[in-house]
C-alpha cells in the first residue's frame, strides 16, 4: 500500500508523444491501493494505473491530486482487469480522470461521464473542480 506521500515535481517515466519524458506523480501497476496522498504539479499525469497491459487489482482513493494536465490515468489496454477510483478530490487538472491505452487518451473525462468506461473499472464519488 501506498499512503500518505507528498509528490511534488516526482520523476517518474512515462511516454508523451511517444518519448520518454519525466512527470507522473505516482505510477503503479498491480496488487496496489493509492491512498492518502498529495500530488501537486506533475508534468503529465498526477496518478497513473497501469500501462498497457500491466493493470491488475488497484485501488486509488482519497488521495488529493492537483495542476496536473491529467489527474488519474487508467489503462484500458489491460482488458478485463479490475481498478477501482474512488473518493479523491481532483483540482486545476486539465483532465481529471481518463482511460489510455498506453500514451493515447482513449476515453472523455471519466469523472463527468462514465460511457466509456469498461465494467471492470468503476470511477465513483470523486470531488472535482474545473481549471
Amino acid at each position: 500500500m501506498l499512503q500518505q506521500c507528498i509528490a511534488r515535481h516526482y520523476w517518474h517515466w512515462a511516454l508523451c508523444e511517444g518519448q520518454p519524458t519525466f512527470g507522473v506523480g505516482i505510477a503503479v501497476e498491480a496488487d496496489t491501493s493509492v491512498t492518502g496522498n498529495v500530488v501537486e504539479d506533475a508534468r503529465v499525469i498526477g496518478i497513473n494505473l497501469g500501462w498497457g497491459p500491466y493493470m491488475r487489482n488497484l485501488i486509488a482513493a482519497q488521495n488529493n491530486v492537483r495542476s496536473a494536465p491529467v489527474g488519474i490515468a487508467v489503462s484500458f489496454a489491460a482488458e478485463g482487469q479490475i481498478a477501482l477510483i474512488s473518493q479523491n478530490i481532483i483540482a486545476d487538472c486539465a483532465v481529471n480522470i481518463a482511460g489510455f491505452k498506453w500514451d493515447e487518451q482513449v476515453s472523455g473525462d471519466l469523472a463527468v461521464s462514465t460511457e466509456d468506461l469498461p465494467h471492470s473499472i468503476r470511477v465513483t464519488d470523486n470531488l472535482v473542480s474545473a481549471v
